[in-house]
């Protein structure tokens, strides 16, 4: 049976693709605490105002040893024209010792890293970017300052791009983290030495999100490995070039050793200190939210551990110390009166900027309500998950008066579409239909319809949203859109393209068809279910027979350099802006058509919600929630605090008319591949026919992708089967559409 851990992988590697596009015996994954906040060992006090505060300057890295944090200075390879380019040292009481300004810096130096040693020589690494190219610097420096080593990694050992966690060895050496320009397929660790000779290399040989590694007090040094094949594994390194495999948690990526043989994990916004003999966690504390200040806007970068008792962070600018309380301190000394407010309560997942100060600022101001907020994301750890909990409380009678909902809730099956049907949200229209300011026409009106229950009620006020989009090359696909007919006559048109989409496995290709096709296959108003239909028998075909496995994709870890070799011709991504089209365009090497998923009605591209919200029908603060949520409406708003495509009317056709005002205009990404040349892509301001090829896909949009995890386990439980092998598509098909029957009759 598939379990979450499946489910676990195919997200990541879904979230891969949108963001960018071992022997021993697997440890018990267990956890001795359900992630309160009320359960944190510590709270946040902001105690050192760094420079970055009362200036222009700006934080690049923290780093520290036994006795002081170094705070690294520098440009930030943009529009960034610091006053102070260097380190500030702090003591263990996070008072300033001293300034060291001798570090290489100039607008076309990236200084991002810096990497402390235990008898205070230090490390630095950047990028220099000048005429288009690339080179990445390494320094190494005495404790005073005194530079004793400059290493050209680029030229030396072909270090392009790497992920940097300032970590060095016993002995001075530092490790650097990178991909070789080969992100999709494997990982290399490289440890340079005081001579910058390279002592060691391990090379990690999956697909992997991040890696995260920390040298302990017993210089063991351990590595986390975040992939697609969750759960996180964790090694250890041997001098020898081999990584022993420790054990594995759930997830998680390793920011600072702890005292003996444990590490600091960071999941979403919580900090665990985890067991390596038992790989059991103990809850440390969520940092997003502390005595009302919101943390989201820069999330913990860094993670200072000095002992158990003396933990900092590097958040918003700002060195904190985490910091034991005194149970009701301040109530017990008089200090602060009771709360008497009324609670709002609000379930949320994950952290939102724009919406948590706005809580914060409801909070300042209100002195009736309090709104208090659960970020469910917490809970993803629990058997049943985020949804899970939700629902459990739900059926209890423990029901929030609002729900927040975001990119990441909807790709984990944390939104609306999973509770609309029982009746339990407030008609978004109603609020609309009355109110002074906004009305439906507000709105982008194929957002609001494909958003539409079946009884035409409207659950969920969508705020700001992303396209995810189907690619092909318009001159050797001249359709607008397919259904799943014409998809299989393009197919036997393109024999030799093995991957098709690219990247993606099997499994992920039926979830995203299916993800922006369920109404095809379910009429959720009867419950009835197709699922041993020729249309599905045909997608199982499909996603079996021309789907490559990961392993095949090696020599292709670009989309362009399948393309041109005849192996892709299509590419699933998202867009969140106009300039983006020019991305796919460079794939292509031409004019490319947003053609979609096959479908048999409408087009097959889709919205994905970042943020939207809906209220509890019997909440007896539902009107204060509506007055609460119509700042996200205002256009004006949109425009300055949700970073992906507005759903406003107004505010989507400013941000059409004036790209270059909204947009990072100039910037460029490279994309390093494992043949020829590199590919970079410089974006410059839209034409009149990327902006219409925007506009059209926008207001074409007539489906909400969505991932009904209960749905997907259930599928792609069987679907693997059929994959392997074990059973004929018939077969699969006939039984995937028993087991969905049952489901859906079960909750009618």
């Amino acid at each position: 049976m598939m379990n979450n851990k499946k489910t676990y992988a195919l997200v990541a590697l879904l979230l891969l693709i949108t963001i960018s596009a071992c022997s021993s015996a697997a440890a018990v994954i267990k956890s001795t605490s359900n992630s309160h906040i009320d359960d944190n060992k510590f709270i946040l006090k902001p105690t050192h105002l760094t420079t970055s505060d009362t200036s222009n300057n700006f934080i690049r890295q923290v780093s520290y040893n036994a006795e002081h944090i170094y705070l690294l200075y520098g440009y930030d390879y943009v529009d960034h024209q610091p006053s102070f380019c260097g380190i500030e040292v702090l003591d263990k009481q996070l008072n300033p010792v001293r300034k060291i300004d001798n570090v290489p810096h100039d607008e076309n130096y990236d200084l991002a890293s810096i990497a402390v040693c235990g008898d205070g020589s230090y490390w630095t690494l950047g990028t220099i970017r000048e005429n288009d190219k690339k080179q990445t610097m390494l320094h190494y420096f005495s404790q005073d300052g005194h530079e004793l080593l400059a290493v050209d990694l680029s030229q030396k050992y072909g270090v392009f791009s790497w992920y940097y966690k300032g970590t060095v060895d016993k002995n001075n050496g530092i490790y650097i983290i990178t991909n070789n320009g080969a992100m999709s397929s494997k990982g290399y660790i490289y440890l340079i030495d005081t001579d910058g000779e390279l002592a060691a290399q391990w090379e990690f040989d999956e697909y992997f999100l991040n890696l995260g590694i920390c040298v302990l007090d017993n210089g063991k040094t351990i590595v986390s490995q975040e992939n697609i094949r969750m759960p996180t594994q964790f090694y250890e390194l041997k001098e020898s070039g081999t990584a022993e495999r420790i054990g594995e948690y759930y997830t998680g990526v390793v920011i600072a050793p702890g005292v003996g043989n444990f590490v600091y994990i960071n999941i979403d916004q919580d900090i665990y200190k985890l067991s390596l003999d038992t790989f059991t966690t103990e809850h440390i504390l969520n940092y997003t939210d502390f005595e009302g200040q919101m943390f989201v806007k820069e999330l913990l970068r860094t993670l200072v551990v000095f002992s158990d008792e003396e933990i900092y962070g590097y958040i918003n600018g700002r060195i904190h110390a985490f910091e034991r309380p005194i149970e009701n301190e301040e109530l017990l000394n008089g200090g602060v009166e009771e709360d008497l407010r009324q609670i709002i309560s609000i379930a949320t997942y994950g952290p939102n900027l724009a919406f948590n100060t706005a809580v914060h600022e409801f909070n300042s101001q209100n002195e009736d309500y309090k709104m208090v907020v659960t970020d469910y994301s917490k809970y993803d750890n629990e058997a049943n998950g985020a949804a899970g909990r939700l629902s459990l409380e739900i059926i209890s009678g423990k029901i929030p008066d609002m729900f927040f909902w975001g990119f990441m809730a909807n790709q984990t099956g944390f939104d609306a579409a999973m509770y609309a049907s029982s009746g339990l949200f407030a008609d978004m229209y109603e609020y609309l239909d009355k109110d002074p300011t906004y009305s439906r026409d507000s709105f982008i009106p194929n957002i609001l319809d494909a958003l539409e229950s079946s009884d035409g009620t409207l659950c969920e006020l969508p705020f700001d949203f992303i396209a995810g989009v189907v690619a092909c090359n318009r001159e050797e696909i001249p359709l607008e859109k397919w259904n799943f007919d014409e998809f299989y006559v393009e197919l036997e048109k393109h024999p030799e393209a093995e991957f098709i989409y690219g990247s993606v496995t099997k499994e992920i290709i039926l979830y995203l068809t299916l993800s922006n096709n369920w109404d095809e296959f379910i009429d959720w108003r009867t419950g009835a279910c197709n699922f041993d239909s020729e249309s599905f028998h045909m997608l199982l075909e499909f996603c079996k027979d021309h789907v490559g496995d990961l392993d095949d994709l090696a020599n292709y870890s670009l989309a362009h350099e399948a393309i041109a070799d005849g192996m892709q011709y299509l590419v699933y991504n998202v867009l969140s802006n106009v300039s983006a089209i020019q991305k796919f365009k460079a794939m292509f090497g031409a004019e490319v058509t947003f053609i979609g998923f096959p479908t048999e009605k409408g087009r097959g591209n889709s919205i994905q919600l970042v943020s939207s919200a809906s209220i509890y029908d019997d909440s007896p603060c539902k009107d204060i929630c509506w007055e609460f949520l119509r700042q996200f409406c205002d256009p004006e708003y949109q425009l300055s605090n949700f970073e992906m495509l507005p759903t406003n009317a107004k505010a989507i056709e400013e941000r059409l008319r004036n790209p270059a005002k909204y947009e990072d205009i100039g910037a460029s990404i490279t994309y390093y591949g494992q043949k020829g040349e590199p590919q970079t892509v410089v974006f410059i301001e839209p034409n009149e026919d990327e902006i219409a090829q925007m506009r059209q896909l926008i207001y074409s949009l007539d489906r909400v992708h969505r991932l009904n995890m209960d749905l997907v386990m259930i599928i792609l439980e069987d679907a693997s089967t059929y994959f392997s092998g074990q059973r004929t598509a018939e077969e699969t098909a006939k039984i995937i559409q028993s087991k969905v029957s049952i489901y859906l009759s079960e909750r009618s």
